[in-house]
């Protein structure tokens, strides 16, 4: 999928954006996603089940000048970010990818978001810092789960069956 959007301070009126609303897009960036992988489990301790997830994705660089990303990925509804929200810095020239793992661990099964959920990708260029968001369907999963599925859903929805 490809995504746009990079994002200067927001007005006041826009503050009481959600987790589940971009902020309104400015100066563009563009990031296309591509899933490599994922894996699903669920940890027993005792009386006590987590289901995660993990899922590899690459993220390539459609703009015309260098930039940095700094972090990508978010916590949301029934969604806790385990892993790579903040990162070092990473220089990504026009026309490059660089692969991310995400790790969530699931918090409500029934409160993950089943629509388009854009991963935000934190960049820094000459402009200054900014968050670019990014949609990402799933299409290699377990045959018995949804294919063409927003990520979150389609991953979630298997690490839950599996509890």
């Amino acid at each position: 999928m490809l995504a746009c959007g990079l994002c200067p301070a927001v007005p006041a009126a826009a503050a009481a954006v959600t987790l589940n609303t971009p902020p309104v897009p400015a100066t563009p960036a563009v990031f296309t996603l591509g899933s490599l992988k994922s894996s699903t489990y669920v940890i027993h301790r005792g009386r006590k089940t987590w289901a995660q997830f993990t899922m590899d994705v690459r993220v390539h660089s459609q703009n015309e000048i260098p930039v940095t990303i700094t972090g990508i990925g978010r916590s949301g509804a029934g969604l806790k970010l385990l892993s790579p929200e903040k990162r070092d810095p990473y220089v990504l020239e026009p026309g490059q990818s660089v692969r991310f793992s995400l790790k969530y661990e699931i918090t409500s099964c029934n409160a993950v978001q089943q629509g388009d959920w854009p991963i935000p990708i934190r960049v820094r260029t000459d402009d200054g810092e900014s968050i670019a968001y990014a949609s990402l369907l799933l299409s290699k999963i377990a045959p018995k789960y949804r294919v063409n599925a927003p990520w979150q859903a389609a991953l979630a929805e298997q690490a839950c069956t599996a509890r």
